[in-house]
């Protein structure tokens, strides 16, 4: 059983991350990811961790650039990608199959 001590630590042991992360690399994404942590489900949050440390990847490899010109088309694509998919599923839903 997890007391309430535990939880609380929890707590504040991922503000001070995140804001040592903010301050140092100016990552503003990673405050994101803790304030959808808790109350989104566990593989939504998940995914959106790995595109804020692919992000970081990148953007220290390959520079900022590449992300504006490559990298959110990218992203934009997969989630238009991942919608349609959705609508198609809906529909043999609805009309079965």
């Amino acid at each position: 059983m997890i007391g309430g001590e535990a939880i609380v630590g929890s707590i504040v042991f991922a503000f001070v991350i995140v804001l040592w992360l903010t301050i140092t690399w100016n990552v503003a994404e990673v405050g994101i990811t803790v304030g959808l942590g808790f109350y989104l489900p566990f593989n939504i949050v998940l995914t959106y961790s790995i595109g804020t440390v692919l992000r970081l990847v990148t953007d220290a490899r390959l520079g900022s650039e590449y992300a504006e010109e490559k990298g959110i088309p990218i992203a934009a694509g997969f989630i238009v990608g991942e919608a349609l998919v959705g609508v198609a599923w809906a529909i043999r839903a609805v009309f079965g199959g």
